[in-house]
Protein backbone atom coordinates (compact mmCIF):
# COMPACT_ATOMS: atom_id res chain seq x y z
CA UNK A 1 0.00 0.00 0.00
CA UNK A 2 1.54 3.22 -1.24
CA UNK A 3 1.50 6.39 1.32
CA UNK A 4 -1.65 7.94 -0.58
CA UNK A 5 -3.71 4.87 -0.91
CA UNK A 6 -6.24 4.42 1.08
CA UNK A 7 -8.76 1.67 2.48
CA UNK A 8 -12.57 2.60 1.55
CA UNK A 9 -14.77 -1.09 2.90
CA UNK A 10 -18.30 0.44 3.49
CA UNK A 11 -19.19 3.63 5.27
CA UNK A 12 -22.69 3.69 7.11
CA UNK A 13 -25.62 5.81 5.40
CA UNK A 14 -26.62 8.94 7.71
CA UNK A 15 -28.79 12.40 6.85
CA UNK A 16 -25.90 14.12 8.95
CA UNK A 17 -22.93 14.52 8.04
CA UNK A 18 -19.84 14.59 10.51
CA UNK A 19 -16.69 12.86 10.61
CA UNK A 20 -13.90 11.27 12.64
CA UNK A 21 -10.50 10.35 12.40
CA UNK A 22 -9.17 8.06 15.28
CA UNK A 23 -5.47 8.31 15.23
CA UNK A 24 -3.82 4.87 16.83
CA UNK A 25 -5.72 1.84 16.19
CA UNK A 26 -5.01 0.43 19.82
CA UNK A 27 -7.70 -1.11 22.27
CA UNK A 28 -9.12 1.85 23.82
CA UNK A 29 -9.97 3.15 19.76
CA UNK A 30 -11.09 -0.33 18.28
CA UNK A 31 -10.87 -3.72 20.23
CA UNK A 32 -12.12 -3.52 23.66
CA UNK A 33 -15.37 -4.40 21.93
CA UNK A 34 -17.13 -4.80 18.53
CA UNK A 35 -20.24 -3.81 16.19
CA UNK A 36 -22.46 -6.30 18.12
CA UNK A 37 -21.11 -5.77 21.34
CA UNK A 38 -23.88 -5.02 23.88
CA UNK A 39 -21.17 -2.23 26.07
CA UNK A 40 -19.11 0.70 24.25
CA UNK A 41 -15.83 0.22 25.46
CA UNK A 42 -13.91 2.07 22.26
CA UNK A 43 -13.59 5.06 20.73
CA UNK A 44 -14.77 3.78 16.87
CA UNK A 45 -18.54 2.13 18.65
CA UNK A 46 -19.40 5.21 20.40
CA UNK A 47 -18.85 7.22 17.27
CA UNK A 48 -20.19 4.82 15.06
CA UNK A 49 -23.48 4.52 17.23
CA UNK A 50 -24.37 7.90 16.70
CA UNK A 51 -26.51 8.85 14.01
CA UNK A 52 -24.74 12.44 13.73
CA UNK A 53 -21.30 10.57 12.48
CA UNK A 54 -21.49 8.89 9.00
CA UNK A 55 -17.57 8.56 8.67
CA UNK A 56 -15.11 6.99 10.41
CA UNK A 57 -11.74 6.22 9.11
CA UNK A 58 -8.32 4.78 11.50
CA UNK A 59 -4.75 5.78 11.64
CA UNK A 60 -1.55 4.03 12.84
CA UNK A 61 1.95 3.75 12.23
CA UNK A 62 1.62 -0.24 11.73
CA UNK A 63 -0.67 -0.35 8.88
CA UNK A 64 -1.72 -3.56 9.39
CA UNK A 65 -3.40 -2.57 12.96
CA UNK A 66 -5.20 0.23 11.02
CA UNK A 67 -6.43 -2.17 8.41
CA UNK A 68 -7.65 -4.58 11.18
CA UNK A 69 -9.83 -1.77 13.05
CA UNK A 70 -11.19 -0.32 9.42
CA UNK A 71 -12.35 -3.90 8.90
CA UNK A 72 -13.73 -4.08 12.16
CA UNK A 73 -15.58 -0.75 12.17
CA UNK A 74 -16.30 -0.86 8.48
CA UNK A 75 -14.27 2.02 8.04
CA UNK A 76 -11.16 3.99 5.73
CA UNK A 77 -7.49 3.49 6.78
CA UNK A 78 -4.53 5.84 6.73
CA UNK A 79 -0.71 5.32 7.23
CA UNK A 80 -0.43 9.26 8.13
CA UNK A 81 -2.55 11.95 9.62
CA UNK A 82 -1.00 14.08 6.83
CA UNK A 83 -2.05 11.25 4.39
CA UNK A 84 -5.51 11.01 5.86
CA UNK A 85 -6.73 14.68 5.13
CA UNK A 86 -4.75 14.93 1.90
CA UNK A 87 -7.87 13.14 0.82
CA UNK A 88 -10.99 13.58 2.54
CA UNK A 89 -11.84 16.42 5.76
CA UNK A 90 -12.55 15.10 9.54
CA UNK A 91 -14.74 17.64 11.89
CA UNK A 92 -12.97 15.35 14.81
CA UNK A 93 -9.90 13.86 15.25
CA UNK A 94 -9.43 11.32 18.53
CA UNK A 95 -5.76 10.98 19.49
CA UNK A 96 -5.86 7.65 21.06
CA UNK A 97 -2.19 6.56 21.08
CA UNK A 98 0.69 5.98 23.57
CA UNK A 99 0.77 8.75 26.67
CA UNK A 100 4.69 9.74 24.69
CA UNK A 101 3.23 10.25 21.65
CA UNK A 102 0.17 12.94 22.31
CA UNK A 103 2.87 15.59 21.79
CA UNK A 104 3.64 14.61 18.60
CA UNK A 105 0.02 13.78 17.25
CA UNK A 106 -1.34 17.35 18.55
CA UNK A 107 1.37 19.36 17.01
CA UNK A 108 0.22 17.37 13.84
CA UNK A 109 -3.50 17.58 13.99
CA UNK A 110 -3.30 21.41 15.43
CA UNK A 111 -2.73 23.05 12.02
CA UNK A 112 -4.99 20.49 9.74
CA UNK A 113 -8.64 21.48 9.00
CA UNK A 114 -10.62 19.83 12.10
CA UNK A 115 -13.28 21.67 14.21
CA UNK A 116 -12.22 19.23 17.31
CA UNK A 117 -9.61 17.59 18.72
CA UNK A 118 -9.86 14.57 21.85
CA UNK A 119 -7.23 13.58 23.58
CA UNK A 120 -6.55 10.92 25.23
CA UNK A 121 -5.41 11.60 28.93
CA UNK A 122 -2.98 12.88 30.06
CA UNK A 123 -2.05 15.52 28.09
CA UNK A 124 1.70 14.63 28.04
CA UNK A 125 4.24 12.61 29.77
CA UNK A 126 7.11 16.10 29.96
CA UNK A 127 6.22 18.98 31.33
CA UNK A 128 7.03 21.24 28.31
CA UNK A 129 5.04 19.14 25.92
CA UNK A 130 2.26 19.66 28.15
CA UNK A 131 2.51 23.44 28.52
CA UNK A 132 2.85 23.81 24.87
CA UNK A 133 -0.30 21.79 24.54
CA UNK A 134 -2.18 24.21 26.61
CA UNK A 135 -0.76 27.56 24.71
CA UNK A 136 -1.45 25.88 21.33
CA UNK A 137 -4.95 24.91 21.94
CA UNK A 138 -5.32 28.82 23.26
CA UNK A 139 -3.64 30.30 19.97
CA UNK A 140 -5.73 27.64 17.78
CA UNK A 141 -9.29 28.55 16.63
CA UNK A 142 -10.15 24.56 17.49
CA UNK A 143 -11.46 23.23 20.21
CA UNK A 144 -9.57 20.53 22.16
CA UNK A 145 -11.74 18.56 24.64
CA UNK A 146 -9.59 15.64 27.51
CA UNK A 147 -10.98 12.66 27.81
CA UNK A 148 -11.04 12.18 31.40
CA UNK A 149 -13.97 10.12 30.98
CA UNK A 150 -15.77 10.38 34.56
CA UNK A 151 -16.43 14.13 34.04
CA UNK A 152 -18.52 13.63 31.48
CA UNK A 153 -20.85 11.17 33.44
CA UNK A 154 -24.09 12.58 34.66
CA UNK A 155 -23.98 11.12 38.27
CA UNK A 156 -20.59 12.42 38.92
CA UNK A 157 -21.87 15.70 37.79
CA UNK A 158 -24.35 15.61 40.32
CA UNK A 159 -21.76 14.85 42.68
CA UNK A 160 -19.81 17.63 42.21
CA UNK A 161 -22.49 20.15 42.41
CA UNK A 162 -23.74 18.21 45.80
CA UNK A 163 -19.85 18.56 47.11
CA UNK A 164 -19.50 21.80 45.80
CA UNK A 165 -23.25 23.35 47.54
CA UNK A 166 -21.57 22.01 50.88
CA UNK A 167 -24.63 19.57 50.92
CA UNK A 168 -21.96 17.38 53.27
CA UNK A 169 -20.44 20.71 54.97
CA UNK A 170 -16.91 21.20 55.38
CA UNK A 171 -14.29 18.58 53.98
CA UNK A 172 -12.53 16.60 56.58
CA UNK A 173 -10.28 14.45 54.75
CA UNK A 174 -9.78 10.99 52.51
CA UNK A 175 -7.97 8.70 50.73
CA UNK A 176 -8.02 7.37 47.22
CA UNK A 177 -6.41 3.88 45.74
CA UNK A 178 -5.26 3.74 42.21
CA UNK A 179 -2.48 1.81 40.58
CA UNK A 180 -0.36 1.51 37.00
CA UNK A 181 0.90 5.17 36.62
CA UNK A 182 0.27 8.53 38.63
CA UNK A 183 0.03 10.02 34.97
CA UNK A 184 -1.76 7.31 33.41
CA UNK A 185 -4.24 6.34 35.92
CA UNK A 186 -3.76 7.89 39.08
CA UNK A 187 -4.50 11.30 36.82
CA UNK A 188 -8.32 10.16 36.97
CA UNK A 189 -8.30 10.32 40.48
CA UNK A 190 -6.67 13.65 40.60
CA UNK A 191 -8.43 15.10 37.76
CA UNK A 192 -11.73 14.25 40.38
CA UNK A 193 -10.40 16.02 43.46
CA UNK A 194 -9.95 19.13 40.62
CA UNK A 195 -13.84 18.47 39.66
CA UNK A 196 -14.90 18.20 43.47
CA UNK A 197 -13.04 20.85 45.27
CA UNK A 198 -11.80 24.34 44.62
CA UNK A 199 -8.78 23.91 46.25
CA UNK A 200 -6.46 20.83 45.78
CA UNK A 201 -3.15 22.51 46.87
CA UNK A 202 0.54 20.66 45.18
CA UNK A 203 2.71 23.27 47.59
CA UNK A 204 3.19 20.82 50.56
CA UNK A 205 2.50 17.39 48.91
CA UNK A 206 4.73 14.72 49.88
CA UNK A 207 5.45 11.79 47.41
CA UNK A 208 7.29 8.52 48.96
CA UNK A 209 7.33 4.42 47.93
CA UNK A 210 6.88 4.72 44.09
CA UNK A 211 5.76 1.17 42.64
CA UNK A 212 6.90 0.79 38.82
CA UNK A 213 3.53 -1.29 38.06
CA UNK A 214 3.55 0.84 34.48
CA UNK A 215 6.68 2.04 32.92
CA UNK A 216 9.43 2.92 34.10
CA UNK A 217 8.76 6.67 33.59
CA UNK A 218 5.34 6.59 35.12
CA UNK A 219 5.68 5.02 38.39
CA UNK A 220 2.34 4.83 40.75
CA UNK A 221 3.07 6.95 43.85
CA UNK A 222 1.85 7.16 47.11
CA UNK A 223 1.49 10.68 48.09
CA UNK A 224 -0.39 13.48 50.70
CA UNK A 225 -2.15 16.34 49.46
CA UNK A 226 -4.01 19.46 50.57
CA UNK A 227 -7.72 19.47 49.60
CA UNK A 228 -9.09 22.32 51.01
CA UNK A 229 -6.41 22.69 53.64
CA UNK A 230 -7.32 18.80 54.84
CA UNK A 231 -5.36 15.47 54.38
CA UNK A 232 -6.04 13.48 51.05
CA UNK A 233 -4.06 10.31 51.60
CA UNK A 234 -2.97 9.21 47.56
CA UNK A 235 -2.05 5.27 47.76
CA UNK A 236 -0.75 2.62 45.15
CA UNK A 237 -1.92 -0.50 45.30
CA UNK A 238 0.07 -2.78 42.53
CA UNK A 239 -2.07 -3.49 39.31
CA UNK A 240 0.21 -6.25 38.78
CA UNK A 241 -1.96 -8.01 41.39
CA UNK A 242 -5.44 -6.13 40.74
CA UNK A 243 -7.17 -3.24 39.32
CA UNK A 244 -8.24 -0.36 41.43
CA UNK A 245 -10.10 2.84 42.04
CA UNK A 246 -11.84 3.76 44.61
CA UNK A 247 -12.33 6.94 47.09
CA UNK A 248 -13.14 7.85 50.29
CA UNK A 249 -14.31 11.64 51.52
CA UNK A 250 -15.61 12.45 54.97
CA UNK A 251 -17.01 15.40 55.63
CA UNK A 252 -19.13 17.30 58.71
CA UNK A 253 -21.83 15.70 57.83
CA UNK A 254 -21.24 12.42 56.19
CA UNK A 255 -19.22 10.22 53.78
CA UNK A 256 -19.00 9.54 49.89
CA UNK A 257 -17.23 6.62 48.68
CA UNK A 258 -16.18 5.90 45.28
CA UNK A 259 -16.04 1.99 44.39
CA UNK A 260 -15.82 -0.81 41.95
CA UNK A 261 -13.73 1.45 39.23
CA UNK A 262 -15.97 3.94 39.57
CA UNK A 263 -18.66 2.59 38.88
CA UNK A 264 -20.97 2.69 42.47
CA UNK A 265 -21.34 5.99 44.21
CA UNK A 266 -22.42 5.36 47.96
CA UNK A 267 -23.48 8.32 50.05
CA UNK A 268 -23.82 8.24 54.02
CA UNK A 269 -25.27 11.35 56.36
CA UNK A 270 -24.33 11.58 60.09
CA UNK A 271 -27.48 9.89 62.38
CA UNK A 272 -27.99 9.39 66.23
CA UNK A 273 -26.87 5.89 67.80
CA UNK A 274 -29.93 4.11 68.38
CA UNK A 275 -27.83 1.57 70.47
CA UNK A 276 -25.33 4.61 72.77
CA UNK A 277 -26.75 7.83 74.11
CA UNK A 278 -24.43 10.49 73.10
CA UNK A 279 -23.03 8.73 69.95
CA UNK A 280 -23.08 9.48 66.49
CA UNK A 281 -22.68 7.11 63.38
CA UNK A 282 -22.55 7.16 59.73
CA UNK A 283 -25.54 5.38 58.23
CA UNK A 284 -25.97 4.96 54.13
CA UNK A 285 -28.19 7.19 52.47
CA UNK A 286 -27.56 6.50 48.93
CA UNK A 287 -25.87 3.77 46.76
CA UNK A 288 -25.48 4.63 43.13
CA UNK A 289 -24.67 2.29 39.95
CA UNK A 290 -22.80 4.66 37.94
CA UNK A 291 -22.68 2.96 33.88
CA UNK A 292 -19.15 4.10 33.12
CA UNK A 293 -19.97 2.15 29.75
CA UNK A 294 -21.47 4.89 28.93
CA UNK A 295 -18.94 7.82 29.37
CA UNK A 296 -17.76 7.74 25.80
CA UNK A 297 -21.51 8.17 24.18
CA UNK A 298 -21.67 11.30 26.74
CA UNK A 299 -18.71 12.25 25.14
CA UNK A 300 -19.58 12.05 21.40
CA UNK A 301 -22.96 14.10 22.64
CA UNK A 302 -20.85 16.74 23.73
CA UNK A 303 -19.21 17.01 20.65
CA UNK A 304 -22.22 16.61 18.74
CA UNK A 305 -24.05 19.43 20.35
CA UNK A 306 -20.42 21.40 19.85
CA UNK A 307 -20.37 21.01 16.15
CA UNK A 308 -24.22 21.62 15.69
CA UNK A 309 -23.91 24.90 18.16
CA UNK A 310 -20.51 25.82 18.41
CA UNK A 311 -21.11 26.60 22.23
CA UNK A 312 -18.37 25.09 24.37
CA UNK A 313 -19.67 26.15 27.85
CA UNK A 314 -20.95 22.54 28.42
CA UNK A 315 -17.48 20.67 28.39
CA UNK A 316 -16.74 20.08 31.55
CA UNK A 317 -13.11 18.35 30.43
CA UNK A 318 -10.62 20.60 28.48
CA UNK A 319 -7.32 21.55 28.23
CA UNK A 320 -7.17 24.22 31.31
CA UNK A 321 -9.09 21.37 33.63
CA UNK A 322 -6.19 18.53 32.07
CA UNK A 323 -3.71 21.39 32.69
CA UNK A 324 -4.54 21.61 36.17
CA UNK A 325 -4.49 18.05 36.80
CA UNK A 326 -1.14 17.25 34.80
CA UNK A 327 0.43 20.05 37.02
CA UNK A 328 -0.64 18.50 40.13
CA UNK A 329 1.31 15.23 39.14
CA UNK A 330 4.35 16.98 37.82
CA UNK A 331 4.69 18.12 41.25
CA UNK A 332 3.80 15.11 43.34
CA UNK A 333 6.63 13.58 40.83
CA UNK A 334 8.52 16.26 41.82
CA UNK A 335 9.48 17.43 38.60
Amino acid sequence: MNKRESSKIMLKKSNFGFSVLIVGAGNMAAFYDNPKSDLVLTHAHAFSSSSYFNKIAFVDKDLSKAKMAAERWQSHYYDTIENAFSVEDFDVVVISTSDESHYENYLEIINTKCKVIVMEKPLSRKKEEAKKIHSLSKEAKKFTCVNYSRRFIPEYKILKQKIRSKDFGKFLGGTGYYGKGLFHNGSHLIDLLNLFFDEVSVDEAKAFSPVYDYTLNDPSINALLLVEKCPFFLQVIDSRLYEIFELQMVFERGMIEIKDLGARIIEYEVIESSEYEGYRNLKCIRSTNVDLNKALIYLVEFLTEYLETGKKENCISDVDTAYDTFLLCSAIKGE
